[in-house]
C-alpha cells in the first residue's frame, strides 16, 4: 500500500502533464484539425493524436471492451473510413478486422499507413511462437508506431513538420521515462527478470515491459488451451517460485478464460494481474494506460502485504485534489494568456 498511493497519484499526474506538454500556446485552436485519421484501436489513436496534435482528428473502430479478433465493421465504421484522409493499421496481414478495414479503404481510394511495413520488435512465447498480439503495448514498439506516424504526417503536411518534430521528440522523452519507471516498479516488487504466464498472448507485451519474462500462455488460440501436462508444469513451477504471477486482460474478467485463470492462480498460489490492452477508457493516452497497468501490478502484490489505512486514503485524496487544482489552474492560465494576446 505504501507504493499504491503514489502510483494512483502518478496516473492522474500522467493525464495532467500529457495535456500540458502536448498543448502549444503558439498554435491557434482556431486552425482546427487538418487531417481526419481512422485507426483500429483507441490506444493507437492516442499515439497518432500525440504526434499529430493539433492538426489531426483521430477516431477508432474497435469499441471499448470488444475483442479485435471477433469484432466486425458496422455501417458507422464504414462511414468513418469513407470520410477519412488517412487509415492507420497495426498489421492488416494478421488481424482479420484490419483486412476488412483495408478492403474498404482501398475501395474508397484512401491513403493507408500499415505498421506491418515498419520495424517493430516481435517477441516469442515458448510453445506458442512469434507473438503479434498486443504488439503496440511494448514501449519500444509504441515509439516505432509514433515514428512511422511522424514521417507520414510530415509527408502529408510538410508545412507542419516542425510541430510534428517537437511532438515526436517529446514522445521519445516520455517513452524513455516510462521504460525506466516500469523497470523501477518491478525492481521494487522484487520480480525483475523473473517469470510469469499469461492468460492470452495479447497481454504478454505488457508483462515484458516490466522486465518480466513470459514463459507460457494458458490459451493458444480461440477455445484452445494448453495441454493438461503443460498446465501442471506451470503450476509446479509457480509453487517452486519460478513463476511469480499470471496476467490477464482486464476486458476478459468474468469470462470462461477468467475462470481458468482464477483456478490456476488458486492452485499455483500466485496473484492475478489484470492489465488493459485495447481501450484507454477514462485515461488520457498510452502513457497513462501503462501507468495504470503499473498500478495494477503493484496492487496485485501489495494488497497481500499491506493493509489499507485511513491515513493512506486521506493522503491519496489530498494528492488527487491538489492535482485537479493544478491542472485546472494551468489550463485556465494558458487559455487566458492566449486570449489576451
Amino acid at each position: 500500500m505504501k507504493y499504491l498511493s503514489s502510483l494512483l497519484f502518478m496516473i492522474l499526474i500522467s493525464n495532467t502533464f500529457t495535456f500540458v506538454l502536448s498543448y502549444n500556446p503558439n498554435i491557434s485552436p482556431n486552425n482546427g484539425p487538418l487531417l481526419n485519421i481512422v485507426t483500429t484501436t483507441e490506444i493507437i489513436a492516442s499515439i497518432v493524436d500525440f504526434v499529430g496534435f493539433p492538426y489531426v482528428n483521430t477516431t477508432y473502430v474497435l469499441p471499448e471492451g470488444a475483442d479485435i479478433h471477433e469484432y466486425s465493421l458496422s455501417p458507422i465504421d464504414v462511414k468513418k473510413i469513407e470520410m477519412a484522409d488517412l487509415i492507420v493499421l497495426i498489421n492488416s496481414s494478421f488481424f482479420s478486422l484490419e483486412k476488412e478495414i483495408r478492403e474498404y479503404a482501398e475501395e474508397y481510394g484512401k491513403r493507408i499507413l500499415d505498421y506491418n511495413n515498419y520495424s517493430m520488435e516481435i517477441l516469442s512465447i515458448p510453445n506458442f511462437g512469434k507473438n503479434f498480439h498486443g504488439i503496440w503495448l511494448y514501449p519500444d514498439n509504441a515509439y516505432e508506431i509514433a515514428n512511422a506516424t511522424y514521417h507520414t504526417l510530415c509527408m502529408l503536411l510538410p508545412e507542419k513538420a516542425e510541430v510534428f518534430r517537437r511532438n515526436i521528440e517529446e514522445f521519445k522523452r516520455k517513452i524513455d521515462a516510462l521504460k525506466n519507471f516500469l523497470i523501477k516498479i518491478s525492481t521494487n516488487l522484487g520480480i525483475i527478470a523473473k517469470n510469469a504466464v499469461v492468460a492470452v498472448p495479447g497481454v504478454a507485451y505488457v508483462v515484458e515491459s516490466f522486465g518480466v519474462h513470459v514463459i507460457g500462455t494458458l490459451m493458444k488460440g480461440p477455445g484452445i488451451t494448453v495441454s493438461p501436462s503443460k498446465l501442471s508444469e506451470y503450476i509446479q513451477k509457480a509453487k517452486n517460485g519460478q513463476i511469480v504471477f499470471i496476467a490477464c486482460p482486464e476486458h476478459l474478467k468474468n469470462t470462461k478464460i477468467d475462470e481458468l485463470v482464477k483456478e490456476f492462480s488458486n492452485e499455483a498460489n500466485i496473484p492475478i494481474v489484470y492489465f488493459r490492452i485495447f481501450s484507454i477508457g477514462d485515461l488520457k493516452d498510452y502513457f497513462a494506460l501503462m501507468t495504470y497497468n503499473a498500478a495494477m501490478l503493484n496492487n496485485a502484490f501489495s494488497k497481500t502485504k499491506y493493509s489499507t489505512s485511513n491515513y493512506d486514503i486521506f493522503y491519496l485524496l489530498i494528492f488527487v485534489l491538489i492535482a485537479i487544482i493544478l491542472v485546472e489552474s494551468i489550463i485556465v492560465w494558458r487559455y487566458r494568456k492566449y486570449a489576451g494576446e
